[in-house]
């Protein structure tokens, strides 16, 4: 039915949605560092902006899909785009993936290192290997396995965070003082255009995921209210990490895992854990976009299928050992916010040319 919500799909979309989208920088708390935390309380300004555009951009999205029933992700983007556009961006969405892809396994590297001493190729290896597998099992796998993944690692996040809030050694005001200073690396030169560098880079790697909530929705309403809902999680989690890292500002501020430090200072016996949860993280990103990937290149069950994961899982696990953690991460949000923010222009340009054809339609 046209206006049917199913409040199960929406607990489940938002599930995956989070699942995905914690991968290990947000998990780890070094994209909050970067892009939020860097500019004090300018931080929180940032955080809106970025939530306003995803609402936008999930809704746009996911409206269309549902409408016109596409069935992979690069259709939406043709659909929304046009057909000589959206090759162009079918591309370009491939490289955000695999940049994604290779941040997210440098991440478990990071998290291999420095929460249990052990090679970073380790960490890596067994996100590339553990996404390599669930892909070659097909969608409906991969959403079963992100709605699990995404509620384990929230709840192990609020966890650490409220742990150090609670026993935080400067107040919120007086860290988000010293933030800026302390802070080497930045998302970008002002809050705004960090922001605005975060939601693009963002639209791009959360396609998959506004497949799966404009696809599987039992209606359009549910289709964006969904919009709205999935963000919830993320935003409550967003503000009470950086409550935590501005307590703890002079811990934190030149770790590559801020989050594990505050693991490791307030709550000791959950830090292993927590590093597992943020290599759960690293894994459920990884397996979207490589799925996402793979699936545009090749039928699913097909032998081509098999052996490009394996390939670009491969591939990816070499590159992500190339650079530190987090140089990694601000190198692939600056190639992929650009893209994203050009497709971001067109979804705009679209609700005003439909607007805009409605008045014409209205006054005749």
């Amino acid at each position: 039915m046209k206006g049917t919500i199913r409040w199960r799909n929406l607990l489940r979309f938002a599930a995956a949605y989070n699942a995905v989208y914690m991968g290990a920088a947000f998990i780890s708390g070094q994209e909050t560092l970067q892009f939020y935390m860097a500019f004090g309380w300018w931080g929180f300004a940032g955080m809106a902006l970025v939530v306003g555009l995803f609402i936008f951009e999930a809704f746009r999205f996911q409206d269309k899909i549902f409408r016109d029933k596409i069935a992979e992700p690069f259709e939406a983007v043709h659909a929304l785009c046009g057909k000589r556009m959206g090759l162009v961006f079918t591309w370009m969405v491939l490289l955000a993936l695999v940049l994604g892809m290779v941040s997210m396994m440098a991440g478990s590297g990071a998290v291999a290192a420095e929460n249990y001493g052990l090679p970073g190729f380790a960490g890596r290896a067994f996100v590339a290997a553990a996404a390599v597998a669930v892909v070659l099992l097909g969608l409906d796998r991969i959403v079963d396995v992100l709605g699990v993944v995404g509620p384990l690692n929230i709840a192990l996040m609020v966890v650490v965070a409220v742990m150090a809030v609670w026993k935080m050694p400067l107040s919120v005001p007086e860290g988000m003082a010293l933030a800026p200073e302390l802070i080497a690396v930045k998302g970008g030169a002002t809050w705004w255009f960090s922001a605005i560098k975060y939601a693009g880079y963002g639209l791009l790697v959360l396609i998959p995921v506004y497949m799966i909530s404009g696809s599987q929705a039992s209606s359009l309403r549910e289709a964006k209210l969904s919009a709205f809902t999935q963000m919830i999680p993320l935003v409550a989690v967003w503000i009470l990490v950086m409550c935590a890292q501005a307590g703890n500002i002079t811990e934190v501020a030149g770790t590559e895992i801020p989050n594990v430090t505050l693991a490791r200072l307030y709550a000791p016996a959950l830090s292993k854990v927590f590093g597992i949860s943020i290599l759960l993280g690293t894994f459920s990103a990884t397996t979207m976009s490589l799925w996402s990937l793979v699936r545009k290149l090749a039928e699913e069950g097909t032998r081509k299928y098999r052996l490009l994961t394996l390939a670009i899982g491969a591939a990816a696990l070499v590159i992500s050992g190339l650079l530190p953690f987090s140089k990694i991460l601000n190198l692939s949000f600056t190639i992929v916010f650009s893209i994203g923010m050009i497709l971001f222009g067109i979804l705009v340009w679209g609700v005003l040319r439909r607007r805009q054809n409605e008045g014409k339609d209205e006054q005749q």
